[in-house]
Order: structure tokens, then C-alpha cells, then sequence
């Protein structure tokens, strides 16, 4: 579809509550097992892919919260240490797994795809001034970047203050937050919602 108007907002991929417990529990072996650990550990952190790659166990504080400054920005991040975090660590001798980033994205879009999820996920690009929205899959759009995603929308959903949120994941001001504000918005209204008066 083409659309003649001014840009719409981009569609956060990010996982559903339910669809991360379904990669959590999946029964998996090889390949799948190694995806689906180091996506649950980003997604339960919040940790950009290349942090994870240079993990260190002296992040983790006794007060079970990782600490670490980030690759990216120098900022410090302050995720808590979860047991689906500490499960994977745990399994895996105290460090994720390691992997190439294009080799990760491309098993994880076949990881979904065998996990059946496939929700429809809507994209737009913009060229010029015109808006070209499509629907794919999330089996086929999903990338390493998406469980930072993940953990930032479940936090704002379960009504962690943003600026925990934003201490948590490395974030230094509320323009990188916007959009997980909107998100936030869609959740607040659904959820008020259920009081019908």
C-alpha cells in the first residue's frame, strides 16, 4: 500500500509478554538452543548485541544488577539480573553465547519461524514524501536489536517508572525513549479500558 501523507510512526517490533514465554520454554537442541539463550538474555536485559559479545561476570553486582558501560554510547546500563538472565548464564559457564551478529539474525528469523511466530508486524519506509506500508511476518523482520526492544516495552508495560527504565537500559535522555513512550500510551489505554464506566 502507498499512502500519499506525511510519515506515519514506525512500529516497534518488540515481543509480547506471552511470546517471550513461549521462546523461553521451547524444548530446543543445537543451533536453535544457542539463539533462543542469547536472544532471552538480551531480551532480559536490555544489553545491545555487541555488549553481550564482551560480557564480563565481574557486570554482575551483589546486589544482582549487571553493571557495565556501553560499546555504543560509553553510557552506563543497569539491568536487573533476572532468573531467566541467571538460567542462561548458568547454562552457558557464566558468559552468553557467542556468535557472529549476521549469523544470529539470520538463525533467530529461522528459530521464529519454527516457534510459529509469526504475528503480523507492520513496516513503513518513507521515499520522499510518501509513506509505503507492508506487513511481514515477525518471523521474517525480527533482529538481535528487537529484544533490547522487548525489554524496554515489557518494563514500561508493567509500570516501571521511564526513568528506571532508562537507567536500566543505558538510555541518557528521553528522545530515545519516545518511542517506547507511544508504546507505553497504547498500553495505558487498553489497560484502563478494562474498567468500564
Amino acid at each position: 500500500m502507498t499512502y500519499n501523507q506525511l510519515p506515519i510512526d514506525e512500529e516497534i517490533v518488540a515481543l509480547t509478554e506471552a511470546e517471550l514465554k513461549v521462546l523461553i520454554s521451547a524444548e530446543l537442541e543445537g543451533i536453535h538452543d544457542k539463539i533462543r539463550d542469547l536472544f532471552v538474555f538480551l531480551a532480559t536485559t536490555g544489553m545491545r548485541f555487541s555488549d553481550s559479545q564482551r560480557f564480563e561476570p565481574s557486570w554482575i553486582m551483589p546486589e544482582q544488577v549487571l553493571e557495565f558501560n556501553q560499546l555504543k554510547t560509553g553510557g552506563k546500563a543497569m539491568p536487573p539480573l533476572y532468573e531467566a538472565t541467571r538460567q542462561v548464564l548458568n547454562k552457558w559457564n557464566g558468559i552468553p553465547p557467542k556468535i557472529s551478529h549476521a549469523k544470529f539474525n539470520k538463525h533467530l528469523k529461522v528459530l521464529f519461524q519454527v516457534l510459529n511466530l509469526d504475528r503480523p508486524i507492520v513496516t513503513n519506509t518513507v521515499k520522499g514524501k510518501i509513506v509505503h506500508r507492508s506487513v511481514s511476518p515477525l518471523c521474517s523482520v525480527i533482529t538481535s536489536h528487537d529484544a533490547r526492544r522487548t525489554f524496554i516495552t515489557l518494563c514500561l508495560q508493567k509500570g516501571i517508572p521511564i526513568q528506571d527504565v532508562m537507567r536500566m537500559s543505558g538510555h541518557s535522555d528521553y528522545k530515545g525513549m519516545k518511542p517506547y513512550m507511544r508504546v507505553s500510551l497504547k498500553h495505558l489505554r487498553s489497560e484502563a479500558d478494562k474498567w468500564d464506566i
